[in-house]
């Protein structure tokens, strides 16, 4: 469970509890009244915030994740350190002895000096981007979502006017409703969230002589839903239409509904509705999940260290044992095709944002414009071409 959730009850009760019961006549306060219990006391709030990047820096130069006696370790250096600086500067600060300096007012002077300076440097560093070999560029591609969207500028926007106006939009106001040729109606439409977003780019590629557009919304990519309600209106009146890709955050957009049977059957009476139109229909596969983001994984400064480019494929197995039965069986039902893409990432016993030496994820579970290219292009092969 992430904290803070409900476990951090146990710690807010545990000081509610003191503060209502402690008083000079009990046990608890007899306990909290020993010099190492007011010692830890008086240094805690340096060690409060001294602790928080001491385990930063800790957890991102370690090649493991931290384990219990490097917490302690790690936790006895920052009470340490704590008393130093309430030795060194609380202290003085409140008029207390010793002080190194004569004076708070002096105090006061040196401690501004030095976050002045150290203003001035963290500025010098924001605007040169960094300090110059700071991390080791393991793997080659762009990531983020601000070069994943530069390269959509290329595209046109979809047709018709209708899909645009009910489409997500992105962060700088542009339409998040593509398609590959302009001023054309598209004859593969891709509908789904933002899973079906980060398959256009490798898509339209391996269809160069088709338009292909990409409708998406921030939502269950359902008949029904309220949001796509108006772009599968968009699908019906389409008379160029001959494909549909559908895709989705399968396990996340199961969580959100929260009704297995549900879920199920409002699945089938799309792609049931999507396949009474006459068009082809395919269902793309999801992707792993990565616990850590793609920067720690294209910057990681332990070379021949994984741990933030890769995830447990029984990790991946254990999420799609929900949704993977129900797709299962109602794309068998309708005989529509499945496009696996996970099997790109994961070989043997683990997956990878970067199998090749090219980062393909862009964060924890999108694509870059390069795993477009590579597992659109997937897709894209396994569709037809139109009948003459």
């Amino acid at each position: 469970m992430p904290f803070a959730g409900l476990w951090a009850l146990v710690p807010v009760s545990g000081a509610a509890l003191l503060i209502v019961f402690a008083r000079q006549d009990t046990l608890a306060a007899r306990i909290l009244s020993l010099r190492p219990m007011v010692g830890v006391g008086l240094v805690s709030y340096s060690a409060y915030l001294l602790h928080q990047p001491i385990f930063a820096f800790a957890r991102i130069r370690s090649p493991e994740e931290l384990g219990i006696p490097a917490q302690i370790l790690l936790s006895a250096l920052s009470l340490g350190l704590g008393w130093i600086s309430w030795r060194l500067v609380e202290r003085p600060f409140r008029g207390q002895r010793p002080a190194l300096l004569p004076g708070r007012g002096l105090y006061f002077l040196v401690s501004g000096s030095v976050g002045a300076v150290l203003m001035a440097l963290a500025f010098a560093i924001w605007a040169n981007d960094g300090l110059p070999g700071r991390a080791n560029v393991r793997y080659a591609g762009e990531i983020g979502n601000e070069s994943f969207a530069r390269y959509g500028e290329q595209f046109a926007e979809c047709q018709p006017e209708a899909a645009r106006q009910a489409v997500e939009l992105y962060e700088h106001g542009r339409r998040r409703c593509l398609q590959s040729k302009p001023d054309v109606l598209p004859s593969v439409v891709i509908i789904g969230d933002s899973h079906a977003e980060h398959l256009f780019y490798g898509i339209a590629a391996g269809l160069p002589d088709r338009t292909v557009a990409i409708y998406l919304q921030n939502d269950i990519p359902f008949l029904d839903a309220p949001r796509f309600a108006l772009l599968f209106d968009v699908l019906d009146q389409n008379p160029d239409l001959t494909t549909v890709v559908y895709a989705m955050h399968w396990p996340r957009r199961m969580t959100d509904l929260d009704d297995d049977a549900g879920f199920e059957s409002r699945l089938f009476e799309t792609l049931r509705h999507l396949k009474q139109k006459g068009v082809q229909v395919l269902v793309a596969g999801d992707l792993p999940w990565f616990a850590s983001e793609a920067p720690y994984c294209k910057y990681e400064t332990f070379q021949g260290h994984d741990r933030y480019c890769t995830a447990l494929r029984a990790d991946a197995d254990a999420a799609r044992l929900r949704y993977g039965p129900i797709l299962a069986r109602v794309t068998a039902a309708l005989m529509i095709k499945i496009v696996p893409l996970r099997d790109f990432l994961c070989i043997d016993s683990s997956c990878s944002m970067a199998p090749a030496g090219t980062m393909l994820i862009r964060d924890s579970n999108h694509l870059t414009v390069a795993g477009s290219l590579l597992l659109g292009g997937r897709i894209a092969a396994a569709i037809p071409s139109p009948a003459p």
